[in-house]
């Protein structure tokens, strides 16, 4: 069987004993396949396209047909026709459904954070957000679907979108720092503008597009470790080919639903065939916005969400 398998991430990675440089292939030889398919950083990186499975002829975009690809497992019917199996979930996550975040004050836990919910009452700010986080770094997560319930509204709306954990700075000069469009710290040669010190950087990982094998834009690279779940070795990437941006200001990097109109009382299910990955150091925000005359209502959402833990260690 002839198969290939590229790096898709930005950093050399090893594999099976294998040393693969960033974006490069390598074919796996027939005699080592059994070998791959059954090593468990083989299954992880297939599954959340670390490692792109490929025929010779197309890279499998879709992880799950490029993992049994890998392990010859074609499924039939008894009539021996092929039988195609499409799924949103990426390989290595488990499906689950919740209406809180995590607790950010351990990186290391599932859940225990923000609830997705919000009373408004009469004299209450006529915009009110909460801010949801999620432990992602070493827990990779995908939104899929929502849900969303309200009672007694009247033309409020609700937005729900992704905004950036913020990296504080200081005015400076000949630094390493700059600050562009008044929102992102990128590098600077020596003749920056602004100070960063180390304890303020937060990352915020632009992840990849599954169906590309790129990422957006992002100025900064780093490595973590998973022992004292710090990041280490913070380096610029000044042709933005990084993995990681850091933001000053606030800044919406995705909105998924924006001033939806609810009336009386409902339930909707905002449904889709997609899953978008959250990067590390991203948050989501659900904001409410009541509409005048001031009332009391109320709005709660749901998850659907594709894991690798759903529980803490």
């Amino acid at each position: 069987m002839y198969c290939k398998v590229k790096n898709n991430t930005a950093e050399v990675h090893t594999w099976c004993g294998q040393e693969i440089q960033a974006g490069q292939y390598y074919e796996i030889p027939e005699t080592d396949i059994e070998r791959w398919k059954n090593d468990a950083q083989v299954f992880e990186d297939v599954g959340n396209s670390n490692l792109i499975v490929n025929d010779g002829t197309k890279d499998f975009t879709n992880t799950v047909e490029g993992w049994n690809f890998l392990c010859g497992n074609e499924l039939k019917t008894f009539d021996e026709r092929t039988v195609v199996y499409q799924t949103s979930r990426p390989l290595s996550t488990i499906i689950c459904f919740t209406s809180e975040g995590d607790d950010i004050n351990d990186v290391t836990k599932v859940w225990g954070g923000q609830a997705m919910s919000i009373i408004h009452e009469i004299g209450n700010p006529m915009q009110q957000n909460i801010i949801v986080d999620f432990n992602v770094k070493e827990n990779k997560t995908y939104i899929h679907e929502g849900y969303v319930l309200w009672r007694e509204s009247n033309f409020d709306s609700i937005c729900l979108e992704v905004i950036p954990t913020l990296t504080a700075y200081t005015p400076g000069t000949n630094t390493f720092f700059n600050l562009y469009a008044g929102f992102l710290i990128v590098p600077a040669a020596g003749d920056g503008q602004i100070n960063v010190q180390p304890q303020d950087i937060r990352l915020v990982e632009i992840p990849l597009d599954p169906a590309t094998g790129s990422r957006d834009t992002a100025f900064w690279n780093a490595d973590y470790d998973e022992g004292s779940h710090q990041f280490y070795n913070i380096t610029a990437a000044p042709m933005g080919n990084g993995v990681y941006n850091m933001f000053a200001a606030e800044y919406v990097l995705n909105r998924f639903v924006n001033k939806f109109l609810l009336l009386g009382n409902g339930f909707l299910m905002l449904q889709t065939a997609e899953s978008t990955q959250i990067g590390h150091g991203m948050r989501l925000r659900m904001g409410l916005c009541t509409n005048a005359p001031d009332h009391v209502w109320r709005c709660s959402c749901c998850l659907t969400m594709h894991r690798a833990k759903t529980v803490s260690n």
